[in-house]
């Protein structure tokens, strides 16, 4: 069990390093404030449209090399656990 909830959490640690899961995760409460509160559409998507500026302003992009590094990475971590 305790090697299920850490590679969980390597898992989601991993996803929370990538500019696609901010985006998404943004998406997604913007899109759940639209529902719960209509008479604010035009102040929650303006405010998404901004956080998902800064996002994409602070966040680097992942080129080819970066995946494969960390494609090794997490290869050899899990290895590692494997043989633990």
């Amino acid at each position: 069990m305790k090697k299920i909830a850490y590679n969980f959490s390597l898992w989601l640690l991993e996803r929370l390093q990538e500019r696609s899961t901010w985006l998404g995760v943004i998406s997604f409460f913007v899109a759940t404030g639209l529902t719960i509160a209509p008479d604010l559409k035009e102040a929650i998507v303006t405010a998404g449209v901004a956080l998902v500026g800064v996002v994409s302003i602070i966040t680097k992009d992942l080129h080819k090399k970066n995946l494969d590094t960390q494609e090794a990475k997490k290869t050899k971590i899990t290895n590692n656990n494997i043989d633990s």
